[in-house]
C-alpha cells in the first residue's frame, strides 16, 4: 500500500486521498442563482436571434430574463437558450439574456450548447403581462440535470 504524506498530517493511504478527492468535486454539485446585480449582459457575439413574438416596449409585453446560474459543474460549455422554439442566445456562467415579449403564454427552453449526447431540451413555461417582469434561472441541479425555473433570487 502507498502512503502519501501531505506535510505535517498523518500518513494517508491512496485509498483514503482518492477518496478524499472524491468527496471534495462531489461537494456542492449544484449550481447556484446569481442575483442581477451580479449578472452581466450576455456578449453580443451569444446572442442568436429574435422571438418572433417579440415586444417593441414594456407598454406592448413584459420583460423575461433568464440568468446563468454560478458555479464550477458544467461550467466548461455554453447553455442554448430558446423563446418559443427560437435559439436567442448561449449563456456562461453570470450572463444574462433579457427580452420584451408579448402578452401571453410562452414557453422557454435550455439545452448544451455542445449536444452530443443528445440531452433534451428542459422547458418552462411563462404567462407574460403588459409591464410585468419575470426571472428565471437555468444550471444545473443536485443530480447534474439541467433546470430552467422561476427564480426569486436573480432579482
Amino acid at each position: 500500500m502507498d502512503i502519501v504524506m501531505l506535510g505535517p498530517l498523518a500518513p494517508l493511504s491512496r485509498k483514503a486521498v482518492l477518496l478524499l478527492l472524491a468527496a471534495l468535486c462531489l461537494a456542492g454539485c449544484e449550481t447556484q442563482p446569481v442575483a442581477m446585480r451580479d449578472s452581466r449582459d450576455v456578449i453580443s457575439g451569444h446572442v442568436l436571434g429574435q422571438p418572433a413574438d417579440a415586444a417593441k416596449s414594456m407598454e406592448h409585453g413584459g420583460k423575461v430574463v433568464i440568468t446563468r446560474d454560478s458555479g464550477w459543474v458544467g461550467s466548461g460549455g455554453l447553455l442554448r437558450v430558446f423563446v418559443d422554439g427560437i435559439p436567442v442566445a448561449k449563456l456562461s456562467r453570470y450572463e444574462r439574456y433579457e427580452v420584451l415579449l408579448k402578452e401571453g403564454e410562452h414557453l422557454l427552453g435550455v439545452v448544451p450548447n455542445a449536444n452530443p449526447f443528445g440531452v433534451s431540451v428542459h422547458e418552462a413555461s411563462v404567462n407574460v403581462k403588459t409591464g410585468n417582469t419575470y426571472c428565471f434561472r437555468v444550471g444545473l441541479d443536485s443530480s447534474n440535470a439541467l433546470l430552467i425555473q422561476r427564480s426569486a433570487f436573480t432579482k
